[in-house]
């Protein structure tokens, strides 16, 4: 039974964290990074691809928690980086990921 990413099964949190533990956020930055300011078709897809997996992996109580660090996190101050953006795309994923973090 596949479970996709975005469910609320407890089975996905689990990956989730895992992916988190992993180190994929940090290279889901390091994306965000390069392409921010692309205008090719295919920095534009990574960028899009890449904020919209931080926002699935902030969906999981458990790696959101990992992330916040009480909202001293690096990753949390990123995202928070990202409302102000004048990338459209990087606007709404900030924007998302912001509300992961405070509806916990």
């Amino acid at each position: 039974d596949l479970h996709p990413l975005n469910s609320s099964c407890p089975l996905t949190d689990v990956i989730k964290l895992q992916l988190v533990e992993a180190g994929l956020v940090e290279c889901l930055l390091e994306v965000v990074g390069q392409t921010v300011d692309g205008e090719r078709e295919e920095d534009i897809a990574q960028l899009k691809t890449a904020s919209d997996l931080m926002v699935l992996l902030l969906l999981g109580d458990e790696s959101m928690q990992k992330l916040f660090e009480g909202g001293k996190g690096s990753v949390f101050q990123r995202v928070l980086s990202w409302i102000p953006s004048h990338n459209h795309q990087l606007q709404l994923a900030g924007a998302l990921a912001i509300a992961n973090f405070a509806r916990n």
